[in-house]
Formats: structure tokens, sequence, C-alpha cells
């Protein structure tokens, strides 16, 4: 399937090799290139969008059955968890998809969706503050879910994953030390534990970012190198100018477009050519041929376009134009091949 025109004019700018070189260079954690990210950005951005308020939402679904744990293993401040779970962090979780709706730059997006996990943790660590349940500890270990949750369904970019995960893990070193000795059986073992799994999630999200920028790299590629093939099937490689297979791609566009306007068409080869490429050889034969192409491409109006239609058969399209116009510009075509200085050995003078 031949590139769209719209998708041609994305990848306008974009060179192969730039994008091979991105392809070769080691992901750490970097954006591309600013054409290429640029490009990523376009394409991706209401994907992206849609994603992460749909990972908001199952989030905040998610972050709801904590009240069952609080239940659970914080009942004596049950009261608490209700007000700062419903009242206070519900409506701002709520508030924040609300912001992805905006269609907002990728740095405030990205920024939002690493806030929930955050907000969620900050918000239990109050509830095990709060209380004097001796479970309540236990309620730590639900910073291991903001962690999957980050890595696993939201997928943050690896840098934001970064913040957020140290925000995380920078909050519970504050609870520790507002917990007492005996509240924790072993705070080390707690904190190695956390930092481990604050580890893995980041790596997750380095690798789920690395082989999905590797993968849009490589789509680029194939559809840049569609792109080449399609100009390529399109163009006479001697001239230059486009072939018959473009001149009918270009008459059924016109007759689809609907448009009632004139078309004319400049049909005109080069007489005695096989006199011509049989005095003077094929390269010379090969010579006049993208002459007269040049000759042809430099008397064209702006709108016209020029084919070659076969051996030394060229056709101009000429858009808008009636008949007395296309007769005129046949006509200075025919006089600027004859000034071309081309001459041919079987007849007496310049064409």
């Amino acid at each position: 399937m031949a590139p769209s025109d719209g998708d041609q004019d994305r990848l306008a700018g974009i060179s192969l090799i730039e994008v091979e070189r991105a392809l070769a260079a080691p992901f750490v954690g970097r954006p591309f290139p600013p054409a290429i990210e640029a490009l990523l950005e376009t394409e991706t951005e209401r994907y992206r969008t849609r994603q992460l308020l749909g990972a908001g939402l199952i989030g905040i679904a998610i972050y709801l059955t904590y009240l069952w744990v609080d239940w659970g293993l914080t009942p004596d401040v049950l009261h608490i968890a209700f007000a700062v779970r419903l009242v206070v962090m519900l409506p701002l979780g709520l508030g924040l998809c609300l912001v992805l709706l905006t269609a907002p730059p990728p740095w405030l997006r990205e920024t939002v969706a690493a806030a929930l996990p955050v907000l969620a943790t900050l918000s239990t660590l109050i509830v095990v503050l709060a209380s004097e349940a001796p479970l309540r500890t236990v309620h730590l270990h639900s910073i291991v879910v903001a962690l999957l949750y980050l890595a696993v369904v939201q997928r943050l970019r690896f840098y934001y994953a970064v913040a957020a995960g140290l925000l995380i893990f920078a909050l519970y070193g504050v609870a520790m030390l507002f917990l007492g000795d005996g509240d924790l059986h072993d705070p080390a073992v707690e904190t190695v534990l956390i930092g481990l799994a604050l580890v893995l999630s980041l790596f997750a999200t380095f690798e789920l970012e690395r082989e999905w920028r590797r993968g849009y790299l490589l789509n680029v590629t194939l559809r840049l190198r569609g792109r080449s093939l399609e100009a390529a099937s399109l163009h006479d490689p001697l001239t230059g100018l486009e072939n018959r297979r473009a001149l009918e791609l270009a008459l059924t566009e016109i007759v689809r477009s609907g448009r009632s306007e004139s078309v004319g068409l400049v049909l005109f080869d080069i007489d005695l050519f096989k006199t011509y490429n049989d005095t003077l050889g094929h390269q010379a034969g090969d010579e006049c041929l993208k002459c007269i192409a040049d000759v042809a491409l430099l008397n064209a109006r702006g709108p016209d376009r020029v084919f070659r239609y076969g051996g030394e058969e060229f056709l101009l399209l000429l858009r808008r134009t009636g008949m007395a116009d296309a007769l005129l510009v046949a006509e200075r075509l025919r006089r600027a091949v004859a000034a071309s200085g081309l001459v041919h050995p079987g007849r007496e003078g310049a064409w």
C-alpha cells in the first residue's frame, strides 16, 4: 500500500540515516533527536493520553479498595482513612484525570500521571502514622502495589518513573523515622525489600520504554523505505521524470476529485531518435533524453507535470488549461528544444 499524503507530510524532514542512527544509539532514557521526537509525540499523543487516562481510572478503582485494607489493618483510624481517601485524594485524583482530557503538553501529561501513585502512597502513610493498631506497619507493603502500578499499568516514561519512585521511597523513609523501633521487626530488611521493588519497577519501565521506542523507530524505518520505494516506482530512473504509472495515478486523482476543470495533455516525442541512437550510440541517446527532460522541466509552468511516457515520448499534464493555452505551452516547448543546441547527425541543423 502506498504511503498516504498525511503520512508523507509527517515524514517530511525525517531522514532514514537519522532514524537508523537513533536505532543504533544505546537507549539511556533520553528522547530522540528533536525532529523524530516531535514526530513520535504527534503520532502517539492521543493514544498515550487515552492510555494514561484509562490507567488513572484503574488506579482510582484500586485505590478505593484500600479502604477495605484500612478497615482490616488500621480500624482505629478508619474515619481518618475515609476523610483522606474520599474527601481529599479522590477528588484530587479525578481532577488530575480531567487534566489529561485537556490534551496537555507531554511534560505535564507525564507529571500528572506520575503524581497519582505518589499521592496514593502519601495518603496511605498518613493513615499508617495516625494509627496505633498493631498491624498498621503491614500497610507499608502497599507501597509495592504503587511501584507495580507505575511500571505495569501506567508504564511511565523512565525519567518520570525515576522521579515518582524516588519520591515514594523518600516518603517511606520519612515514615520510618516516625515509626517506633518496636513497630517493625527489622527496619533494614523492610527497607531493602522496598528498595528492591523500586529497582525492579524502574528496570521494567526502562525496558518497556526502550522496546516501545525501538519498535517505533523500526516502524518509521519501514515507512521511510516504503516512501523511497514508492517514489522510485513513480519516476523514470534515467531522466528523473515521473513515469507512466505516476501519470495514471494523477489522471485517476483528477477524475476522482469530481472537480470541473480543464485539463490539457501535450504529448511529444523526439524525431528520428532511433537513427540518432544508432549513429551516436546508446550513451549519447541517454544524454539526449535527459537533455530533453531538463528542457521540458525548465519550460513547464508551476502546476504543470512532466512525464516520460515511454521510449522517446514525453507528456505534459496541464491543470486548469484550455486548448489555446495548451497550444501555447507546446509551441514554447518546441522552440526551447530547438534552441537547446542538440544536433542530429542524420538531419541538417539542430532539432
